[in-house]
């Protein structure tokens, strides 16, 4: 059997139950149920890659980046779910399921070649079912033009150099390339 009870104003993250049964003899049962914990924060989630006003490629492996806490009591493995819309539109996902890893490698569709506006959200959810929403700022596709790089190498930093990045708020990459395009640029990946 089953009633609604109403639930009092809690100034706690816990809360008990007790359960208290009489018959019409007036016998009594009761039953504690013990405690169970209070989770009413909605996780915080940021999206800081793709950067505003970045151009992505077609067809080409990009990086989605965010940060997602949970003020409460967190996540499971399969907390993370990503999306993307053109302009004002439906989202379309891009995966579900996925750890809060705070990094997805994501192959655009070679269908969104020539749109703007673009934009990827990450919708976060926590032990408790409440669901924290992310969205980058807006981007754009293009395609594909087959003419990438003939030869390109990093010179700074040097294969195997040790840099020290814990004070660093930047740090100078050098490359060359040769290249017969305008639209090329340096991707963040995780190691």
């Amino acid at each position: 059997s089953s009633t609604a009870v109403p639930i009092p104003a809690i100034s706690s993250d816990k809360g008990r139950i007790n359960v208290v049964a009489n018959d019409a003899g007036r016998q009594t049962g009761e039953l504690d149920y013990g405690t169970f914990y209070i989770d009413s924060s909605v996780p915080v989630v940021n999206v800081s890659w793709p950067a505003d006003g970045m151009t992505l490629m077609a067809g080409g492996q990009h990086l989605i980046k965010w940060t997602a806490t949970d003020a409460d009591y967190g996540f499971s493995s399969t907390a993370i779910t990503i999306d993307y819309r053109v302009g004002s539109g439906a989202w379309t996902n891009i995966a579900t399921g996925i750890a809060n890893s705070g990094a997805y490698v994501w192959t655009v569709p070679t269908s969104l070649a020539g749109s703007t506006g673009l934009q990827v959200r990450v919708l976060a959810e926590d032990y408790a079912g409440n669901v924290g929403t992310g969205a980058s700022g807006t981007f754009s596709v293009i395609a594909d033009s087959g003419t990438g790089p003939t030869s390109a190498s990093i010179t700074a930093p040097a294969a195997s150099e040790q840099i020290d990045l814990a004070a660093a708020t930047t740090y100078t990459i050098q490359w060359t390339a040769s290249i017969s395009s305008a639209a090329y640029g340096v991707g963040d990946y995780p190691l």
